[in-house]
């Protein structure tokens, strides 16, 4: 069975051969490691990092590829200093020696209500022309494999853009800013990405982040009111559209997951251990949505031994795969501190251990 029946078949909640084994991103190292090369992330070469990106995933083993077509950009006018800038989104960042795909984030630069009624979002024109001109570079990649673009939605924008204190206070003082924020990203994420559903890429991921390892980052009615009705646009749209739709959210989603559930979301990305049990997660929602996840990359994928790589993949896979709708992947991303060949070693387990059937 090939990469691209494996992928709709977990999707569809189905089993196959084997469980899927993919990964929301990947850092620069792994390029680097895997291709000597790295993605520029700029319009204009928006092509060749897809040629890229499918290169370094296929040599490590992933059965899909993502590939972001809204990624924070530096803006050259915007250099503070040598090392520091204001993101196309407002987010001050620094860059850092280590290679990775995202600077250090240090703080909002939109302060004031001034500030922000002045601010004007990027124009999504310049990526959308580029999106277009990698429709021929696109076909020949899904001839082998599962192609996956994944949007920045509002929410962790809005942090970003403001600064974690000031934006969770706007919740409560100054409401028209979260709601004009969610409405400005929501509506440049979807120009992007449907200029990608347009060259024909597979799924979509609505990657925003709404909790810590504890909680919500805000109360659910505040998340129902100002987030929820973006987030049920961008899963109509594409399931209108005939794609399959993610969701990813790092931390303790539980008190809003029958919501993402009831969106009609097809899968769920990370199920991060440390905030939520993934056989829960089955137990509750598995015969809905596809689960996508969670070997720890905090600690196994970065520090563990092989052989604890080994056994977290297969609990993985106990709790999780039987009856299909599991897609093995780390419970983030291959972050740079995470070795090559730690994470060679939970796909070659998967390989090897998460053949069907699958009893739990």
């Amino acid at each position: 069975m090939d990469s691209r029946e494996r992928m709709m078949r977990a999707l569809c909640l189905q089993e196959s051969d084997r469980v899927p084994i993919a990964e929301y991103v990947i850092d620069l190292k792994f390029y680097q490691e895997l291709t000597g090369k790295v993605p520029s992330l700029v319009p204009e070469t928006f092509a060749e990092d897809l040629r890229l990106t499918h290169q370094a995933y296929k040599k490590l083993g992933y059965d899909s590829i993502s590939v972001y077509g809204v990624e924070p950009r530096i803006e050259k006018e915007k250099f503070i200093d040598h090392d520091t800038y204001i993101d196309n989104w407002g987010a001050i960042r620094r860059k850092v020696e280590v290679p990775t795909i995202e600077a250090h984030y240090i703080d909002g630069s939109i302060r004031t209500t001034e500030e922000f009624d002045n601010f004007e979002p990027p124009s999504a024109d310049e990526m959308v022309e580029a999106v277009k001109s990698a429709e021929k570079v696109l076909s020949e990649i899904r001839e082998d494999t599962f192609v996956v673009a994944i949007g920045l939605e509002g929410f962790h924008i809005h942090l970003l853009m403001r600064g974690f204190e000031r934006a969770l206070s706007d919740y409560y003082l100054n409401p028209q800013i979260p709601e004009k924020v969610m409405n400005m990203v929501h509506a440049y994420d979807m120009t992007i990405l449907k200029a990608m559903a347009d060259i024909g890429v597979d799924a979509v991921m609505l990657d925003d982040d709404y909790a810590d390892s504890k909680s919500l980052m805000i109360p659910p009615k505040l998340w129902r009111k100002f987030v929820k009705p973006t987030h049920d646009d961008f899963i109509r749209t594409f399931k209108k559209k005939g794609l399959f739709v993610m969701q990813h959210s790092d931390g303790n989603i539980a008190p809003i997951l029958d919501d993402i559930v009831d969106s009609g979301v097809d899968a769920l990305n990370p199920v991060q251990p440390q905030a939520m049990d993934i056989a829960w997660v089955k137990e509750h929602c598995g015969d809905k949505i596809c689960i996508i996840g969670n070997v720890d990359c905090g600690y196994t994928l970065t520090h563990g031994t092989e052989a604890e790589i080994r056994q977290a993949t297969r609990e993985c896979i106990d709790n999780t795969s039987y009856g299909g709708g599991h897609i093995l992947s780390s419970s983030n991303s291959l972050h740079w501190a995470v070795p090559l060949e730690n994470a060679l070693t939970m796909i070659d387990e998967g390989e090897k251990y998460g053949r069907y059937p699958i009893r739990n």
